[in-house]
């Protein structure tokens, strides 16, 4: 009896999450099945995007810096990169003679992704709707965080002139300067009533930062300082501030999304069919037992009055705002299949159970018929559509308005604190978007971690600040076994190298010391903190080797024996000597039998 009952509250629990955890994994990429339609692209081979009204901006084909030197920033002929070049004494906060970038895009809602160079000292800022700044300046090494530092969205004017307000971001994720960093941002414009009166203030609803969310649903109550104008509007294109030091921009990438398109979906009609299955039946060879007119979807058990073995077809007019390509996608329990204009659209079988299908498709505007099969055949039952379009943000269809305030979900948060030793965590990490298993993780009292692959032997990810975040191994079940660095994440590129594990020791510090074969080489690893940065010690116990310590597209030397490896990191050797291949890909060393080398990782 005791088995029997903890089977049932098994199955309860089960039941009761599934709902929850297949609509979390409808957020994710799955292989083949694009989640969003591609972003705009702004092309870097001129200047057409673009109003243009100094000479300090200009496209190149390359660019370096020196994070040493103050305002260092050379480049080289070509395009794909957009660089400012103001001239200046090379003071922070002393404003050039430069001129800011607007462009010629006016936008309302926007979600922006681009990469960012910043030079030693350097400042430059985007200004949304050319009045709220998202702050971009060289703070890597900041640790009183204020809406001035990288990612900041800065402050307002108060009544007496001195400044209000403003939002600092939640860690510190930015990089050392001379090193591209990426952002992903989603701006959302004020909204305003028939008569011009404005209703909801302007929101960042995120920003990321070199993959760390570091601001998130950010209201802006006004334009910020240096804003173009104090009048807030609906449309208004975005400025890169000019005037404040030499920065580099490349793939900038975007969505303007018009708030009044959206998909709509009206006629809706239902028809109930007898039977159960554990596949999409032939739904013409099934007798009707129910028919009638629906609003959406929800309550598709309460809809046929039973909860096992529900099948149903919808039947509705699509309302297509603006032709071009749209993207849908069902997310149902158990399967069905979306037809439009008798074509079928997204196949979605199911396992039965959980299923996820996406596909695009080119439409005008105007009517289109819409027809979507469904089978349960046991538990629970859903079906949600969403779709996206030119200008279109994704959304169900169909459509429900948001209603002014929406309520956020809180986020749960199992957090591991490092204290006065290392914390060492065995989980499943990401890296370049792969799941690893065979992980240690470790954390430093310093602030210092990264990510070691135990066995291929390979040092994977490294990052600063907090240490690690395990929700995901034991919320919903630790279904994903993830565990989650709560830093901007460096991704390591690995060697093809066939190391041999022989397992590790702990240090007297706490750290680990990992000892593998390579050859007929016997070879021990250990990396620790040093200065903010990470240090990391070969030894040969026997054998000669030689191996790479940076492997990249493009390794260059900058002064004071640093490497910069792919303007993501730097590296530079501590002890011993390292050697840059020909081709200009890896930094080598050699360990003689009984030697030693040490370098530093730098980001």
């Amino acid at each position: 009896m005791k088995n029997c009952l903890w089977l049932f509250l098994l199955i309860n629990l089960t039941w009761s999450c599934s709902q929850d955890v297949a609509i979390e994994t409808a957020e994710k990429e799955e292989a083949g099945l694009p989640p969003f339609l591609p972003m705009n692209e702004v092309s870097l081979d001129q200047l057409d995007f673009w109003e243009v009204s100094g000479e300090n901006w200009r496209i190149v084909g390359g660019v370096v810096a020196d994070f040493q030197k103050e305002w260092d920033l050379a480049t080289e002929e070509g395009s794909g990169i957009l660089v400012n070049m103001v001239p200046d004494e090379g003071k922070r906060d002393v404003p050039g003679k430069g001129s800011h970038l607007i462009s010629k895009l006016e936008h309302g809602d926007l979600e922006l992704e681009f990469e960012v160079l910043v030079p030693k000292g350097s400042n430059s800022g985007i200004y949304f709707q050319n009045r709220y700044e998202l702050q971009i300046r060289d703070t890597q090494g900041d640790d009183d965080l204020t809406p001035d530092d990288m990612g900041g969205i800065y402050y307002r004017s108060g009544s007496d002139g001195k400044n209000v307000e403003g939002s600092a971001p939640s860690i510190n994720a930015a990089r050392l300067a001379g090193l591209w960093q990426k952002f992903k941002v989603m701006f959302r414009a004020p909204r305003f009533d028939e008569s011009g009166e404005k209703i909801k203030d302007a929101e960042l609803e995120y920003v990321y930062l070199n993959g760390a969310l570091i601001q998130e649903h950010v209201s802006l109550s006004g334009p910020t300082v240096e804003a173009s104008s104090e009048e807030e509007v609906a449309l208004a294109p975005f400025r890169i501030q000019g005037d404040h030091g030499p920065v580099a921009f490349r793939n900038i990438k975007y969505k303007a999304f018009d708030l009044n398109k959206v998909v709509g979906l009206s006629e809706l009609t239902y028809k109930l069919y007898e039977g159960k299955f554990d596949y999409i039946p032939d739904f013409d060879t099934l007798s009707v037992v129910d028919s009638g007119t629906v609003v959406d979807f929800s309550n598709l058990t309460e809809l046929a009055g039973y909860n096992d073995g529900v099948n149903l077809v919808f039947e509705g007019v699509l309302e297509i705002p603006t032709s071009g390509t749209y993207l849908f996608e069902t997310i149902i329990d158990d399967g069905g299949d979306l037809y439009i204009d008798g074509n079928l659209i997204v196949p979605n079988e199911g396992d039965p159970g959980y299923g996820l299908g996406r596909a695009t498709v080119d439409l005008t505007a105007g009517s289109h018929k819409v027809r979507q099969t469904f089978y349960q055949e046991v538990w629970s039952a859903y079906l949600i559509i969403n779709v996206e379009g030119p200008g279109v943000e994704k959304h169900s269809i169909p459509f429900v308005a948001p209603s002014g305030e929406e309520e956020q979900r809180p986020k749960r948060k199992l957090a591991i604190e490092v204290k006065d030793r290392p914390e060492l965590i065995r989980a499943f990490v990401n890296h370049q978007g792969e799941k690893r298993t065979h992980i240690l993780s470790i954390g430093s009292p310093e602030g210092i971690h990264y990510s070691f692959d135990t066995r291929n032997d390979q040092l994977l990810n490294v990052w600063r600040g907090d240490f690690a975040d395990v929700s995901k191994m034991w919320i919903n079940r630790g279904e994903e076994q993830l565990l989650q660095p709560m830093g901007a994440v460096l991704e390591l590129e690995e060697s093809d190298l066939a190391f041999h594990p022989l397992g590790y020791d702990l240090s007297a510090e706490g750290y680990p010391v990992y000892r593998y074969q390579l050859g007929t080489a016997i070879i021990s690893d250990k990396s620790e903190p040093e200065n903010r940065m990470l240090k990391r010690t070969l030894s040969s116990e026997q054998g000669e080797v030689e191996l790479p310590i940076a492997i990249g597209q493009e390794i260059v030397p900058v002064s004071g024996g640093w490497y910069a490896v792919d303007q993501l990191y730097f590296v530079k050797m501590d002890s011993g000597e390292g050697t840059l291949s020909k081709d200009g890909s890896k930094l080598m060393v050699r360990i003689k039998a009984g030697g030693s080398i040490s370098y530093l990782i730098n980001w």
